[in-house]
């Protein structure tokens, strides 16, 4: 977590003086026990998804401008773009963290737009309450986290690690989901959450096969520059960065389970030709479409 606690060094590895690195995996996973000194840094921008549960004390950070307190049984969720400044906690202060890439995230939103409601609500309201239950079920995870982290990597670590991050994703997001309902939001959508979201239901159902801002912004009855400002507005990353996330995820999935051969993918996703559906394909992911699916069939033959 940049700036709160800790920093990342080139080589990607977790580095901090106030706590004792745990671990750090292909997915950029950290966890952090007893973390009671928390330093009151400069303004930072998260670039990972992170969660802090205040156990015991404490605690205030200004996130995006707006001033967030927790107290124990509280849990805060910083989405990446996140800026947060002036973290203060009491003398007390007993803390559990965890932080990991925005991957789960991506991957569930190309799934299904349902979890599209609690990423808006969390923008605007990142404080979430714990039960006893929740309390007692976050640190199964973290004694699990922490085990896999320590462990040498064995085969399919990466696909493990995934979906164990995957089924912590989803129990975050039952519980503000719960909480979301029990409690007003204080307003509603803006008019850039609400395009958002019906953008990103475009992208779902399209499935990549279209990659222009023009074409969603012309479905959308808006302007490309306004639908690039409203998208960046309400989720930190451009439009065109959503579509080619969106339509990558899919090709991978095409090149991975299907026979087809890469020039009826290439067909399948509106390329004028393999050769630059070979170039997209390698500007996303750093592998020709035939290295990628050659590394995949290496990887499942292990």
């Amino acid at each position: 977590m940049v700036g709160i606690i800790g920093h990342i060094d080139d080589k990607g590895t977790l580095l901090s003086q106030e706590h004792e690195l745990l671990g750090y995996a292909d997915e950029e996973v950290f966890i952090v026990d007893n973390f009671k000194d928390i330093p009151n840094t400069r303004v930072q921008r998260i670039h990972q998804i992170v969660v802090i549960i205040c156990k015991k004390g404490k605690l205030q950070v200004v996130i995006d401008g707006k001033e967030h307190r927790l107290a124990a049984k509280d849990a805060i969720v910083l989405l990446p773009n996140t800026v947060t400044d002036s973290l203060m906690a009491s003398p007390d202060v007993s803390i559990s963290a965890f932080g990991f890439t925005s991957t789960p995230l991506e991957r569930s939103i190309h799934k299904g737009k349902d979890l599209v409601d609690c990423m808006l609500y969390l923008h605007s309201h990142p404080v979430t309450q714990l039960t006893d239950e929740d309390l007692e079920l976050f640190e199964a995870y973290f004694t699990l986290l922490r085990l896999k982290l320590k462990q040498p990597k064995r085969v399919y670590h990466q696909e493990s690690m995934r979906r164990f991050l995957g089924s912590c994703f989803f129990e975050l997001f039952s519980i503000v989901n719960r909480n979301s309902r029990l409690q007003p939001t204080g307003g509603i959508a803006t008019q850039s959450d609400l395009l958002f979201r019906r953008f990103l239901t475009l992208l779902q159902e399209n499935g990549g096969h279209d990659r222009s801002v023009v074409f969603y912004a012309q479905k959308l009855c808006v302007t490309p520059k306004y639908l690039s400002s409203a998208v960046k507005m309400a989720s930190g990353k451009t439009a065109l960065v959503w579509i080619h996330d969106f339509a990558i995820e899919n090709i991978k999935q095409s090149l991975r389970y299907s026979t087809r051969t890469i020039k009826e993918i290439a067909e399948e996703y509106n390329f004028p030709n393999a050769s630059f559906f070979g170039k997209f394909v390698k500007s996303q992911i750093g592998l020709s479409p035939k290295e990628y699916r050659r590394k995949q069939t290496e990887l499942t033959n292990v």
